[in-house]
């Protein structure tokens, strides 16, 4: 069972985007001196519900899914991808997500999270 500890303060992180467009969310997540954490290996998950009191979530992404990269890229470390088909699926609207990482040592951390809203064209 990962153990949970907070690494970092929880940024807050909104996002405008339109229904049947793709979002793509890039993270630099560094240390205090703004170097890049090495997260190869690491557990990322993104969870969107329409409110965050919900139990289950409208959509689940992760490494595991292969939605989710992880590994320094350039001056980015974790890439999300949420495609088109998937906030057309979830329609227009404003929904909560967060973003957990669980690095290889099995601390659990709350990235960011924040607000998406999906607007028609």
């Amino acid at each position: 069972m990962a153990k949970t500890v907070i690494i970092n303060k929880t940024a807050r992180l909104d996002f405008v985007e339109y229904s049947q467009d793709s979002l793509s969310i890039c993270l630099g997540y560094a240390d205090a001196k703004g170097r890049l954490f090495d997260t190869a290996g690491w557990d990322v998950l993104i969870e969107i519900r329409k409110n965050s009191q919900d139990v289950l979530p409208l959509l689940s992404e992760g490494t595991h899914t292969g939605r989710i990269t992880v590994g320094i890229q350039g001056k980015y470390n974790i890439n999300i991808l949420i495609s088109d088909q998937q906030t057309a699926a979830l329609g227009k609207g404003e929904f909560v997500y967060f973003i957990r990482t669980i690095d290889l040592r099995g601390f659990v951390n709350t990235l960011a999270n924040g607000r998406i809203v999906l607007r028609e064209r």
